[in-house]
């Protein structure tokens, strides 16, 4: 993921200097503009996906979502 990351500017990789394997990865401007249009797009689909959620069921619904994104409570 990273690699294509790379391949399209989002990040910039960089060696860690005394690790053979060690990568530190930076976001780049182009990375931080896709970034930026992407939660843009993710703030109108959930808009849009509450809106068809009666009012009076919105907070149970969010909270719902978020209880399966948090998994069961140990």
């Amino acid at each position: 993921m990273l690699k294509r990351m790379a391949s399209t500017g989002a990040v910039a990789n960089l060696r860690v200097e005394g690790k053979t394997y060690g990568l530190s990865v930076t976001i780049t401007p182009a990375g931080r503009a896709k970034l930026l249009k992407a939660e843009g797009a993710l703030e109108a689909a959930e808009h849009e996906v509450l809106q068809m959620v009666p009012r009076s069921m919105r907070t149970v619904f969010k909270d719902a979502l978020v209880g399966i994104a948090e998994g069961p409570v140990s």
